[in-house]
Parts: structure tokens; sequence; C-alpha cells
């Protein structure tokens, strides 16, 4: 169907179409007149997401999230607020409201769940675009209950969050609580433990005692040093003694073995002298040879004792360093085992200060937490109250009308069109050659209308004077 036909559609049915029309806007006029009058409540609260969390002193990662005002919406249209509403109003206890429930439900379920599901079917909560905004609006017919309600839910959206931030800061407190009681026993077991093993090894974890037992293990070792050097040396000379012991520095330094050198040098001096004086055989000579061989043999005595305190000195010499290198071995043992000891001790030592450095990190989280759950501040503010509308908001008479013309010319339309379709009439020549299929011969003009009173006054005046007027238009206009 094309345009022009539809045109000549309407033009046909266009009583119909008028009445149609018209009964729609009387309509939209009347029902606007008889509605009840509903009044709108706004208010605003303002969600901080870049404040900083009171106890923490920093700004919540959360808080950052793109879909974290979508979660604060859902929350402001949750129950748990509408029933925090609804207690703050006093709504559970209204008899109207418990009867109008008994009736539409007949006691079937929960009476707070069904009040909650009204009362926001009429909150319409509307976030504003790139900002911490969000706007409250509450249509009712009662201006009263309106702003009622719409400050009713924005505290109760506050005190919700607080309760959650509470609600978590508490099972957190709670869940940290149990973990330092651990801790701290843990820690009390490591320090026992630890006490224990230093009572049992007799050692301390501090350097100090260590670093005694080094410096006496190197004392001990340098006198083994010094002690094996003199019996070297010692040693030294006792093998001269035994190959030429006249030459010891021993012999020749002692007094007797000097004295007895020189009293034998003198006496063979003498025997000498005597000897060619007075021959082999003179009694004299045979006295002092005789003597000779007397202190030669004192020397010989005297050097062998002198040899034997070298030989005994070795011995010492030798004993000594045996006995310091035992001494030494001991030390040496006793300060690996000591280190050993050690080495446990700061292992247990090390078991304590991990134990203590956890139970101080959650105990700093349990003072945390405990803080956070005693808070009651939230980032979310009232920054707009609602107070009672003055005027009503609906119903609108200007809207409802565009309305009524838009739905009255709707269905003035498809009236026309449900007409047509029912009782099809030809009323163009495209009509004949789309329904009846035949080519169009020609078209009879419509009958003249009959003439008006201006065409029959003009028709009784005389020809001559109608050309002359035609041929003088000026005339004519005068």
């Amino acid at each position: 169907m094309s345009l022009s036909q539809l045109l000549v559609i309407l033009r046909v049915h266009r009583k119909m179409s008028l009445f149609i029309l018209v009964i729609a806007i009387a309509l939209g006029i009347v029902s606007t007149l008889i509605a009840p009058k509903r009044y709108t409540a706004s208010g605003a609260v303002l969600v901080d997401i870049k404040a900083p969390d009171p106890v923490a002193g920093v700004v919540l990662p959360s808080a950052l999230m793109p879909g974290y005002m979508t979660t604060e919406i859902d929350l402001m249209n949750s129950e748990r607020v509408a029933r925090k509403a609804i207690t703050l109003l006093g709504l559970e206890n209204d008899a109207d409201t418990h009867a109008k429930w008994q009736d539409e439900t007949n006691g079937v379920g929960d009476y707070m769940s069904w009040l909650s599901d009204l009362l926001q079917l009429k909150l319409d909560i509307k976030p504003s675009r790139d900002s911490g905004v969000v706007n409250y609006n509450y249509t009712s017919s009662s201006p009263e209950l309106a702003s009622a309600l719409v400050n009713a839910f924005m505290q109760a959206y506050i005190d919700t969050t607080a309760e959650l931030r509470v609600e978590r800061a508490r099972n957190s407190n709670s869940f940290f609580d149990e973990r330092a009681k651990q801790l701290r026993d843990k820690l009390e077991a490591a320090q026992n433990q630890l006490s224990a093993y230093q009572r049992e090894a007799g050692v301390i974890t501090t350097d100090e005692q260590l670093d005694t037992e080094n410096t006496r293990l190197a004392a001990l070792t340098a006198q083994l040093v010094s002690l094996q050097a003199a019996g070297a040396d010692a040693s030294s000379r006792q093998t001269q003694s035994r190959s030429n012991a006249e030459r010891l520095r021993e012999a020749l330094a002692s007094p007797v073995v000097s004295t007895l050198s020189t009293t034998i040098s003198q006496s063979e001096a003498q025997l000498h002298e005597m000897g060619e004086r007075y021959g082999a055989d003179y009694p004299g000579v045979r006295e002092l040879r005789a003597r000779i061989a007397q202190l030669n043999e004192q020397r010989a005595n005297e050097i062998k004792r002198v040899s034997g305190s070298i030989e005994a000195d070795d011995n010492a010499s030798s004993e000594r360093a045996q006995t310091m290198t035992r001494l030494v071995e001991a030390q040496r043992a006793h300060v690996l085992q000591l280190k050993s000891k050690r080495d446990e001790a700061l292992v247990l030592k090390r078991d304590v200060e991990s134990a203590q450095r956890a139970y101080d990190a959650v105990l700093a989280r349990v003072g945390e937490s405990s803080l956070a759950s005693q808070n009651t501040m939230t980032n979310v503010s009232i920054v707009k109250y609602a107070s009672t509308p003055p005027a009503p908001s609906g119903p609108k008479l200007k809207t409802n009308l565009g309305l009524a013309i838009f739905v009255g010319l709707l269905f003035s339309v498809a009236g026309s069109l449900a007409r047509e379709l029912l009782d099809r009439r030809i009323h163009t020549t495209e009509d004949i050659a789309l329904l009846l299929r035949q080519q169009v011969l020609g078209v009879i003009p419509p009958p003249l209308p009959p003439p008006t009173r201006m065409e029959r006054l003009l028709a009784r005046l005389p020809l001559r004077r109608l050309a002359g007027a035609q041929t003088s238009p000026a005339r004519l206009r005068a």
C-alpha cells in the first residue's frame, strides 16, 4: 500500500478516525484528572571512593575498581538496606500494611521481604555520571511519606555500609586473635626449647664464650709452637753432645769444666817440663801424670753430667710438647663442640626470632582489626536531605495529552485500515487495476456541484458587460 492510498483511506474514513482521536484525547484528559496525585521526593548521597581508610590510613584498592560504584548501587537496592529503612520508619508494626500483606499473600512468605519489594518498586536510584554522587527519588501519593522514605533509605545505606565494615573487621579480628594465640603458644614453645637446650648444653648464643675459647686455643697453640721450637733445639744439642760433648755450649759455659780444663792444661805443661827435666820415671812425674788423669776423668764426668742434663731437658721438652699437643687437641675439640652446640642454639634462636616476628605482625593486625571493629565511620555522607515536595510530580496533563494524541492517531489509522479490509471498496483508478485487474479506459468526471449564489448572480449579468469587465481588469478592480 502506497502513501497516497493510505491518505485516501484516511480521508474516506475521516469521521471514524476523528471520532477515535477525540475519544482517546478525552480518555487521556479524564484519566489525568481522576488519577491520584503522585509526589516525588529527592535526596543525594556522596560515595567518596578516594577517601582513605580511617584506620589503615590508605585508600582501599577495592574502592578504585571500575565495578565499585556498581556494587554500591546494588547494595543501595538490596533487601538489607530496605529492611533497615523499614525499621527506621517503624513500618514493620503498621497495621494497615500488615493487613494488606495478609490480603495479598494470605500470610504466606516473609512480611519484611514483601514490604521491602513493595517499597523498592517506587524507589529510583541513579548515580551521577563520572561522579560519586548518587540521587535517590521516591514517588508516593503522600509527600511526607515520600520524603521520609528517601531519608530513611539514605540513612539505612550509610548504616549498612558501617555495619558491613564492622562485621568484616570483627571477623578479621576473631581470626587474627585466634592466630595470635597459636603463634604465642608457638613462641613460648620455641623459647622453652631454646632455654632447655642452653641448660643442657651449657652454652649461650652470644659470641663472647666462643671468642674466649678461641683465644685460649690460640694461646695454647702459640705455647705448643714455642715448646716444639725449644724441643728441636734441645734435640740438636743432644745430638751434638753424643758426637762432640766437649764442644757443647753448656759444657764450655760450665765453670767446673772450665776450671778443670785450666787445671789440666797447667798440669800438662808442668808435666812436660818435669818430664824433660827429670825423665818419665821420676816419682813426681808419675804423680803428676796420675793427677792429670784424675782431672781428665773429673772433666769427662762433668761433661757427661752436662750432657745428661741436656738429654733430660730434651726429654722434658718432648714431654711438655706432647702434653701441650694434647691440650691443644682437647681445646680444639672443645671449641668445635662448642661451635656445634652454638650453631644448634642459633637455629633454635632463629626459630624463636621467626616466631616472634610472626607473632608481632599478627599482633599488629589484631590491634588494627580491633580498632576497625569499633569504627563506625564510612566514606558515605548525605549531601541532600529529601524535603516534602510542595507540588505533585504527576500525573502530568501535557505528557498524558501528547500520549493520548499519539495513541489516538495510532488507533485511528489502525481502525481505518481494519474497516477498509473488512469492506474493501474502489476509491481510485489504481484500485481498479489492483483489485479488478482490469485496464482503465477512461474516467468519467464527477457531476458538477450546484452553482453557488455568486455564480447565479454572475450568470444573470449581460454578456457584453461581462466581456467588458474581462477586458478591463482595472475597471473591475475599481
